[in-house]
């Protein structure tokens, strides 16, 4: 697409969308994956040629997660929670509006 910059454009979103769809889907199936920013193309490119031009818009890990023990909401909210937290009723202010 290098005389058409509208295509291009359009084409990067189109490999946005399908390689959301693709982490979505690693996620449903219980792969661990991401994102991943600040990509050095020239790099990745030399190790990976791209045929016929092809330009690399993403790329992302993929594997199973350790397996880890499950945590209840709880569990996670009590240690999350600021101990030096004021009571609510100390906080919250009821009023009637006349």
């Amino acid at each position: 697409y290098p005389d058409n910059e509208g295509a291009l454009q359009q084409a990067i979103k189109q490999a946005a969308m399908s390689m959301q769809v693709a982490l979505l889907a690693a996620t449903e199936v219980g792969c661990g994956t991401c994102w991943m920013a600040g990509i050095n193309h020239e790099r990745v490119e030399a190790a990976h040629p791209m045929e016929d031009g092809a330009t690399l818009i993403a790329m992302s890990p993929l594997g199973r997660p350790p397996v880890r023990m499950g945590l209840s909401w709880d569990t996670i909210s009590y240690h999350l929670t600021s101990k030096r937290r004021r009571p609510l009723d100390e906080l919250w202010m009821s009023e009637v509006w006349r």
